[in-house]
């Protein structure tokens, strides 16, 4: 173990963050929450001891965070920071979990955390990719519209291959939507309608033009 005294203060904040969390536990969230930024770096930090701290405190974390946390924390996520690979991992495990414990929170903030996701899927670090790749399945299964829900792979599909939006879109143009279209649904369907209206297929564009209509 290192002690504290032997490192700088923006080293020990994930010591300190993760000590609070093991003492006070949901009762430290306040005085946590505001250190997650530098924690998410300290991810990438060139001591060990302080990356395995850091990735304790996002465990802990996770396990004593209350539902009324979420609106601030995710925020905070959402920030690229340094965007070292190691941070951008910790962001993406860090999403899938919330989605995973707090999915009508997270439902609630698709518009932002979609696009954040997606670029993140992107990324040239493998662990990345798949960390990402993981969370936006967890992100996409706290939709609760039934008329989009079977087609949520194959639009998971397209952000990785854009060849086949053509095919979603196509397979889209026949969907019946009977339940409300609400922000969440929009955040999901509307990055495949605006990659479907920029496709240089005339019968892409019409089809996008019909699931709208539809919806």
């Amino acid at each position: 173990t290192t002690e504290i005294y032997t490192l700088s203060l923006h080293d020990a904040l994930p010591i300190c963050a993760k000590a609070l969390l093991d003492k006070f536990g949901s009762a430290a969230e306040s005085a946590v929450l505001p250190l997650l930024g530098p924690v998410l770096e300290a991810l990438a930090d060139k001591l060990k001891p302080v990356c395995v701290e850091a990735a304790e405190f996002n465990e802990a974390l996770i396990k004593t965070l209350s539902p009324h946390a979420v609106m601030e924390i995710v925020p905070v996520i959402l920030e690229e920071r340094d965007g070292k690979w190691q941070s951008n991992l910790g962001r993406a495990m860090l999403l899938g979990h919330l989605a995973d414990k707090f999915p009508a929170q997270i439902n609630r903030v698709l518009t932002t955390v979609i696009p954040v996701v997606s670029g993140l899927m992107w990324d040239t670090k493998q662990q990345v990719k798949e960390s990402s790749a993981d969370a936006m399945n967890k992100i996409f299964a706290t939709c609760t519209n039934k008329d989009i829900i079977p087609s949520i792979p194959d639009i998971t599909a397209c952000i990785l291959q854009p060849e086949l939006t053509n095919e979603c879109v196509h397979k889209l143009a026949g969907c019946v939507f009977v339940q409300d279209i609400d922000g969440s649904a929009l955040a999901i369907m509307c990055p495949l309608l605006k990659r479907g209206l920029d496709e240089n297929v005339t019968a892409t564009k019409r089809n996008v033009a019909r699931i709208v209509e539809n919806m």
